[in-house]
């Protein structure tokens, strides 16, 4: 919606962490950052995610870490999900509810 490609990447485990700092590269994250999320992979941590995003290339890159069960899972997807939201309605310079709740259920579809 909007035109943009969301990538969305769940960490099962370590070896994940080339997947992940590929899709970081390809998306022209910075080195810090993509430091940041291998260490994290490496370390193994839970229930948390990054989102990252190359609006030029109408471009988003979301990483979630293992939780440690369905509830901290949603929370978490919820999370970066309403980053996209607003990365989105801001870029658009679109400031309407019904839009958002529209962008919102958009986006719902494909993660659940």
């Amino acid at each position: 919606m909007y035109d943009y490609d969301v990538t969305w990447l769940e960490i099962e485990n370590v070896q994940d962490k080339d997947k992940a700092f590929q899709e970081m590269k390809n998306l022209k994250c910075n080195k810090e950052d993509m430091d940041e999320v291998v260490e994290n992979i490496e370390r193994e941590c839970m229930n948390g995610g990054s989102t990252f995003r190359n609006l030029d290339m109408k471009q988003f890159l979301v990483i979630i870490h293992p939780c440690k069960n369905e509830q901290a899972r949603r929370m978490v997807v919820n999370h970066e999900k309403r980053h996209i939201e607003d990365r989105i309605l801001q870029h658009c310079e679109i400031d309407d509810i019904e839009a958002a709740a529209y962008l919102a259920g958009y986006l719902s579809k494909f993660i659940y």
